[in-house]
C-alpha cells in the first residue's frame, strides 16, 4: 500500500500539503490587500470551468476559481493559489449582475449563484445524503488518508480545496470523477461515513479528529480534549460571526472554517 500511494501522491507531495495548515494564518482583511481586477471574459471563463467540473457557480467558488486561474497564468502550482491577490468581490458580483450572458440568482447566507444563460448545468449536490459510490472507493479513500496522515501530509478543512488536491493527484480510485463528485465524496466521508474529521484546520482520519475525541470523552465522562479557552457568550458569538462575515470577500464563510476563524478574531 505504501508504494502504491507514494506513486499516487506524485512528485513532491510536501509542496502540496506542507503549507495547507498555515495558509489561513496568512490571510488578511480584504482591505489590507491589493484586490485583483478581473474582466468580463475572465469571469465567464471561470464560471464555464465550474460548469465543466460540475460545481455550482456560487460567489465564493467563482472568486476562488478566478484566483486559481490567475495563479496558473503566473506559473504557480496549486499549493500557491493562496498567495495570489484577492479578487475584487464587488466587481465580480457587478459583472454577474449586468452581463447579458449571465443570470444571477440569490443563494443562501447572502451568497449568489451565477448561471450562463441558455446553458443547462449538471451540478453535483455536494450536500446530498445519497451515496452512489462503490465500497471499493470508500476503502481506498480511507487507506489513502491514513497513509497521508501517517506521513505528515495535511488536507485543508474545506471540501473544495481538499477535493482540488485529490483530483490533482490523479488517484486511481477517483479516476473519471468530476471535481463536484469529489466534493460530494468528501462531504459524505465527513458527515455520514465518518471516515474523516477535522483537526487543527485540516481533514484527518476520523479516529484522530476532534469529533472522535469529543465522542470518546462523552463515553468516558470528563472531556479528554484539553483546552484553556473559555466558552464565548452568546453576545460574543454573534459579534464575532458578524465581524467575520464583514471581513469575508464573499460575505460568507465555510462552516468547516468558522470555529478556527472565530478563535483568531
Amino acid at each position: 500500500a505504501r508504494l502504491v500511494f507514494a506513486a499516487a501522491c506524485g512528485p513532491g507531495p510536501q509542496a502540496l500539503f506542507a503549507r495547507m495548515d498555515c495558509s489561513r494564518e496568512q490571510d488578511q482583511p480584504d482591505d489590507a490587500q491589493q484586490k485583483m481586477k478581473v474582466s468580463v471574459s475572465q469571469v465567464l471563463a471561470a464560471i464555464q470551468s465550474l460548469y465543466d467540473d460540475e460545481v455550482k457557480p456560487v460567489g465564493r467558488v467563482i472568486l476562488q476559481r478566478l484566483r486559481e486561474h490567475a495563479a496558473e497564468a503566473a506559473g504557480l502550482d496549486q499549493a500557491d493559489v493562496d498567495s495570489a491577490p484577492q479578487v475584487d468581490a464587488r466587481r465580480v458580483r457587478a459583472i454577474c449582475e449586468h452581463s447579458r450572458r449571465l443570470h444571477l440568482v440569490p443563494d443562501a447566507c447572502r451568497e449568489y449563484a451565477a448561471y450562463i444563460v441558455d446553458m443547462p448545468g449538471r451540478f453535483v449536490d455536494v450536500l446530498s445524503t445519497a451515496d452512489p459510490y462503490p465500497p471499493e472507493l470508500w476503502h481506498a479513500l480511507d487507506v489513502y488518508f491514513q497513509w497521508c496522515f501517517a506521513h505528515g501530509f495535511a488536507f485543508p478543512a474545506g471540501r473544495y480545496k481538499s477535493a482540488k488536491l485529490l483530483v490533482a493527484r490523479q488517484l486511481p480510485f477517483l479516476r473519471g470523477r468530476s471535481l463536484g463528485q469529489v466534493c460530494h465524496i468528501i462531504h459524505l466521508a465527513v458527515a455520514q461515513r465518518r471516515l474523516l474529521g477535522y483537526l487543527n484546520r485540516g481533514l484527518v482520519p476520523f479516529r484522530f479528529s476532534e469529533d472522535f475525541h469529543r465522542i470518546l470523552g462523552a463515553l468516558q465522562g470528563p472531556c479528554v480534549v484539553d483546552t484553556t479557552m473559555r466558552a464565548a457568550t452568546a453576545e460574543e458569538a454573534r459579534a464575532g460571526v458578524w465581524t467575520l462575515l464583514q471581513l469575508s470577500p464573499a460575505g460568507a464563510i465555510e462552516l468547516s472554517e468558522l470555529k478556527d476563524k472565530f478563535r483568531e478574531t
